[in-house]
């Protein structure tokens, strides 16, 4: 097990309304209702982010908008992917990203 993939567990673990699952074949973060907040992909954590946080979070080195896990060609709207060069901040983001999901109808 990978660094990236030991924080991602642990962060999971602590974060109140959310559970640790599968989506697409990989790890990921859900809130209570089943809603997608987190994914966990090649040591690189993705984020579902309002706009604001989304624009913040892509000026990161090395950030860059999230695509489809199948299909790299293909854009994921709203979701952000980190590397794990900035894991010090994948805790704070998976807040922002559980909170943004728990409020989206």
């Amino acid at each position: 097990m990978t660094k990236a993939e030991k924080l991602f567990h642990q962060i999971a673990k602590e974060l109140p309304n959310a559970s640790e699952g599968k989506a697409f074949g990989v790890f990921s973060i859900k809130t209570p209702n089943g809603k997608l907040a987190v994914l966990f992909w090649n040591n690189k954590m993705m984020f579902k982010l309002d706009k604001k946080d989304e624009e913040k979070t892509l000026t990161l080195k090395g950030a860059r908008k999230g695509k489809h896990i199948y299909d790299s060609e293909r854009s994921m709207t709203g979701w952000v992917q980190v590397p794990f060069s900035h894991s010090l901040k994948w805790k704070d983001l998976a807040k922002k990203s559980i909170s943004y999901v728990m409020k989206k109808k």
